[in-house]
């Protein structure tokens, strides 16, 4: 079951209010939100319920065994090995198997071998990479001491948490589970935030991803001898876009539903981290761009040159360094030092300061 479909619409709008119904008794809550999840999940196949419960299972095992104390630095760190191999494990044979079988069939066919691995047509579950990595941060953080062990029922409504189980986003247990506590206030819900967010992920979804893959993207990577190198271009950063749009869409959709059930995820500054990298960068081209420009005005007037003579270093045996040249003009960029002191003002400062993603 994905967001933007009549189903999902109609499964919400029975379990919102049978939600909020059953808010103040915090254990048949929880137990509803598990069942309800393991439906949204089991929608499209129900084999994958036993995937996630195993998943569920697996991961709270090591990490209440992580959160004993007294346990020795070695058995933390094995323990935590062990529990990583077992995910990527997980992943691993649903995602890579086909792919390293095939190319193993391949290979040996070349030399007159038999196929060393059996071909199989793995079936992928949804979201199995977003549920498993949130598992592994789960079992990571407590063992770097970052948060402790939850509760069975809280680990397992962390793990199968509908609106960010196929899709994300990736949250931490330390920033959702702590929410299941006490019961939500549903005098201080976000409402319109949510539908805003809900909407406007629903438009991304729909509007721009599904429009630019089904005018764009798939009759060009369908049929691409077919098309011209500038179609191909287009279709290769058209994907980049849809690829963006999907993942951003199904993000804003669930950090809104979660807010209409009175949970809140954390925040993603992301878009607002690269649109400051990227207009510091510009800052930086334009103030190289004009930099250039100008030097090129200086050689092309001659006549404007201070007759001051240019000294060369490697020629001077005096005081004279090479900043000393040309009064008041910058010697990397050609311009005037004030004007240049002005731009970097207006620039932020250095430009090399790079800005975390």
């Amino acid at each position: 079951m994905i967001f933007p479909t009549i189903q999902f619409a109609a499964f919400f709008a029975l379990v919102l209010p049978i939600s909020w119904l059953l808010m103040p008794r915090a254990r048949l809550w929880k137990l509803f939100i598990i069942a309800a999840s393991y439906v949204f999940y089991g929608y499209a196949d129900w084999h994958f319920v036993f995937l996630l419960a195993g998943c569920t299972i697996w991961n709270q095992s090591m990490g209440v065994a992580l959160g004993r104390p007294r346990l020795p630095e070695r058995m933390r760190t094995l323990l935590l090995g062990l529990a990583l191999a077992g995910d990527l494990g997980l992943l691993g044979w649903f995602k890579y198997y086909g792919f390293f079988a095939s190319n193993f069939a391949t290979l040996s066919a070349k030399f007159g071998l038999a196929a060393p691995l059996p071909l199989l047509q793995v079936a992928l579950p949804v979201g199995i990479s977003f549920y498993t990595f949130q598992a592994m941060s789960y079992v990571i953080d407590i063992r770097r001491g970052r948060s402790k062990p939850a509760g069975w029922l809280d680990f397992a409504v962390y793990a199968s948490f509908f609106p960010h189980l196929i899709a994300g986003p990736i949250v931490r247990a330390s920033e959702l589970v702590p929410q299941f506590a006490t019961p939500r206030d549903p005098t201080k819900i976000e409402a319109a935030r949510a539908f805003e967010l809900i909407v406007g992920g629903l438009l991304k979804k729909v509007v721009l991803a599904d429009m630019i893959a089904s005018k764009l993207v798939d009759p060009v990577f369908g049929s691409p001898n077919l098309h011209s190198r500038v179609d191909i271009i287009a279709a290769v950063y058209g994907y980049a876009i849809q690829i963006y749009c999907d993942f951003s869409a199904y993000s804003d959709m669930a950090i809104g539903l979660a807010l209409l059930l009175g949970f809140q995820f954390p925040a993603n500054d992301a878009a607002q981290r690269v649109s400051a990298r990227y207009s510091r960068s510009a800052a930086c081209v334009t103030r190289g761009i004009v930099g250039r420009s100008t030097k090129k005005g200086w050689q092309s007037r001659p006549e404007r040159i201070p007759s001051t003579p240019i000294i060369s270093p490697s020629h001077s045996s005096g005081s004279l360094s090479s900043h000393e040249q040309i009064p008041g003009l910058d010697p990397d960029g050609g311009q005037p030092v004030e004007r240049r002191s002005q731009e970097a003002q207006v620039s932020g400062g250095d430009c090399h300061r790079s800005v975390p993603l």
